[in-house]
Order: structure tokens, then sequence, then C-alpha cells
């Protein structure tokens, strides 16, 4: 139903509607009042509606849908979004990754690994191969780093444990000295005070502990090694190991901007990789008749999970040749990628 105003618009003086007529002149203004319907009226009667194109050219119908419209377009726009994020690095799902069983029950399983230890692996997509370059570079400059402070935390350790193999200069070939293998790649500055200093440390260790237990220094120098070096230095380790897991990432990802379309696998079945494939078949590889009759290449290639293609014939030395997995990232491919990232190193 419309709605008859009883004052003009304007003056508020009282008017006089015409039966049909839409428009009234006010006599004492001069202001033409619309006769207009109200919200109420007008939605009523949309649902009134009946004849599906009277539904569409109607206004209410394009009211009415348009926030079904904006809704749809955030969502789609929300899952876009998240689908790019995912396109970003791999893998995307560890649980869809291969898993073995070993007779002492022990499970290789990617899935279950440390956010760390997957975050080290996972191959991270640069926009380019130089910013890749620039990634990986970083990365082992990190690594000499990390290296460099285990050596000097075992230079510090022989000192602290009088091997004095560590400084095997300054002595001939001797007894005390068997050690020497174990010695630290790394010097100090004031390196003579240091040799004097392991010296006296291994004379205390000689008299309170080697003559009194009746033990060898190798056997005293392996327990100190296992039981306090290798717990002080656990944490630098694992940051040794991650960082190492990265840098093959980085070159799995130098494959992957070079265009190999099985970038993938160099991973799966790298050791320095996930492995996920490399263990799997092997694990069934020695659980079947032909283990230990033919190769665990020849079998991958009987069994037809690889083909020739990715079974090289690597030569020896001295003649002949050896099968080689592919995919265990020797040779060509590595030494392809790091030519191409030599020329970025000063940056």
């Amino acid at each position: 139903m419309t709605k008859v105003p009883e004052k003009c618009s304007r003056c508020g003086a009282p008017i006089i509607w015409e039966e049909g007529a839409s428009i009234v002149k006010c006599n004492f203004c001069g202001y033409k009042n619309n006769l207009k319907d109200d919200f109420l009226s007008l939605f009523k009667n949309y649902l009134k509606l009946r004849d599906p194109k009277e539904i569409i050219r109607n206004p209410f119908s394009l009211i009415l849908v348009l926030p079904f419209i904006f809704l749809f377009l955030i969502i789609n726009s929300n899952i876009n979004k998240e689908s790019k994020v995912e396109k970003q690095y791999w893998p995307t799902d560890w649980s869809k990754l291969k898993t073995s069983k070993y007779p002492s029950n022990k499970i290789f399983n990617p899935s279950s690994w440390s956010s760390r230890h997957k975050e080290s692996h996972t191959v991270k997509f640069m926009p380019s191969m130089i910013e890749n370059c620039k990634y990986k570079n970083s990365l082992e400059k990190e690594l000499e780093k990390l290296k460099l402070k285990k050596q000097k935390s075992l230079y510090e350790f022989n000192i602290r444990v009088g091997n004095i193999g560590q400084f095997d200069d300054y002595y001939g070939i001797s007894e005390r000295h068997s050690l020497s293998h174990t010695k630290a790649k790394y010097s100090s500055s004031d390196r003579y005070a240091d040799f004097q200093e392991t010296e006296r440390n291994y004379n205390i260790i000689n008299e309170k502990i080697l003559i009194k237990d009746k033990k060898t220094y190798e056997e005293h120098y392996a327990y100190m090694y296992d039981n306090v070096f290798l717990k002080e230095t656990e944490e630098l380790n694992k940051l040794i190991f991650f960082t190492e897991n990265k840098i093959f990432a980085s070159y799995v990802e130098g494959l992957r901007q070079a265009g190999d379309k099985n970038w993938k696998l160099y991973s799966r079945w790298g050791l320095e990789g996930i492995g996920d494939l490399y263990k799997f078949y092997k694990r069934r590889y020695e659980k079947s008749q032909e283990y230990k009759k033919i190769s665990f290449n020849e079998w991958l290639l009987k069994k037809r999970i690889l083909d020739n293609s990715q079974i090289l014939d690597i030569p020896k030395l001295h003649g002949g040749s050896f099968k080689s997995l592919k995919y265990k990232f020797r040779g060509e491919e590595i030494a392809r990628i790091r030519k191409v990232c030599e020329a970025f190193k000063s940056e």
C-alpha cells in the first residue's frame, strides 16, 4: 500500500490528494508533493511477485543477492591466498610420504619428525635462481661459522682433558699423543700456553685417574668425549645437521628453478634429503627373495620401480663402472647448481 501524507513535505500545510493522482501541488507554498510507497509496502509487494521476469527486474532482488555475492568473493579470496601460500614450499603434506618399519620395531616416519627437522628438509620456492643462490650461499657461510665454533669447542675440550695429541707438533711420535687424530682444526693466538696447560691437565689425570683405575688414556678420553663433549655440543650438532639439510634443500630448489621435472625425487631418494622412497624400497628389497642375489639398483630396475634413465653407470677410477641411483645428487647436477651460484658468492 502507498502511504499518503496529510501535510506538505516542505511547509507542513494541509494538502488534499485527488484519487489516482501521483503528484499534488501545495496550495500554500506551491511545492509539488510525490506519492511514494514506503519500504515495508514495497517489500510486501515484492514477496507477492510470481513472474520470474518481474522478480529479476525488481530492485529488491539485487539488494537480497548482494550480501551473498560479497560473502562469496571474500571466501574465494581467502581460499586463493591459502593456495598461493601452500605453493611456496614443498612438502605441503608430510603424511603422504612413505614410512618404513624395521625388525627392531623402529619406524622411519617423516610426518612424525619435529618441526625443526621438517623445516630443515623443506624446499623453499624462491622468486628466481639468483635469490636461491644467495640463500644457499648464506647458509654455507653460516655452516662454516658453526663448524668453526665446534672445532673451537673441541680445542678447548682437548685442553681440559689433557689431550696432548692436540699439540703433536710439540712432541715427536710417542704413546702420549696417540690420539692426534682427535685434534681440532683450530688454533688460538697463544698455542704454546695452551699446550702447557694441556700437559699439566694430562699429568693430573694420569696421577689421579689413570694410575688409580688402571685405565689407558684412550679409554678415559673416549669416555669423556661421549659423556661430556657430545652433550656440551648437542645443540650445536643439531644446528649443523639442520643447516646441512637446508643447503641440500636449496640445491633441490635449484633443480626446480632449472626446470627439472623430477626435482622432488632428489630429496625423496637422496639420503641427504628426506629419503623416504629410498628407505621404503630398500626395506622392501631386504625382505624380498632377491636380497643379496642381485643389487638394490638391479632390483629397482627388475621391479620397474625406476627405469634405466634413473640408474646411472658411473665409471670407476681404474676402469669398469658401477651402477648408482641418479637421485643421490652426485656429479653433474650439484656441480651445475654450484657453478651458477658461484657468481653470487661475494654478495
